[in-house]
């Protein structure tokens, strides 16, 4: 009784050893096929030999592959208009401070123009006050000539007149030559005052 107790215990045994195997390869058959429609359809090849062995140690490993850009920049414009050349190409490296791109603006462009012109204008007014300055200058060192030129005549003339009053009184001129001497040197004193005045 006790060996068939035993044979029956151990046929129980064996059956749940032998279901829980099945379970098992069923299970990995399930993996293997799932795996093979996962990569549509094709098994995996055995690897050559030479695929195996170990790599030899190199300087370089390229790679093929797609690089995207983690983080984005938007790079606005300073001022709005329209895109005349580009300096760059899509995707190429640039450096802070490069000159990516030119906008032209019809409204500064106009306004640029017009500042052009006005700063002509007050060139071409300033040269001719310079002009008009240099002439006045040019007058002005006239008239101190003339001014001069008569001053010396009225000195001179006044150094005669004086003499010939003192000749008048003690007799030894005549009264036409000191009249004379007299109207000279008064003309003499007008002239210089009046060109005097003007330098």
């Amino acid at each position: 009784m006790r060996g068939k107790a035993r044979e029956g215990c151990y046929d129980r045994v064996m059956r749940g050893k032998r279901l829980g195997l099945s379970a098992a390869a069923v299970l990995l058959a399930a993996a293997a096929g799932y795996a093979y429609w996962r990569r549509g359809g094709t098994l995996p090849m055995a690897a050559p030999a030479a695929a195996l062995a170990p790599a030899a140690p190199q300087d370089e490993v390229s790679l093929p592959g797609r690089i995207r850009a983690q983080h984005l920049i938007d790079v606005p414009p300073p001022q709005d208009g329209t895109i005349s050349a580009f300096f760059a190409d899509i995707g190429q490296e640039v450096y802070e401070g490069q000159l990516i791109a030119r906008v032209t603006n019809e409204s500064f462009e106009t306004a640029q123009q017009a500042t052009a012109r006005a700063v002509e204008a007050a060139q071409a007014r300033l040269s001719s006050q310079e002009s008009a300055v240099l002439a006045s200058r040019l007058e002005a060192s006239r008239a101190r000539a003339e001014a001069s030129r008569a001053r010396g005549d009225y000195d001179r003339l006044e150094r005669t007149q004086r003499r010939q009053e003192m000749l008048y009184r003690e007799g030894a001129a005549p009264k036409l030559a000191a009249e004379r001497a007299a109207r000279e040197y008064e003309l003499a004193q007008s002239e210089y005052r009046g060109l005097e005045g003007v330098a």
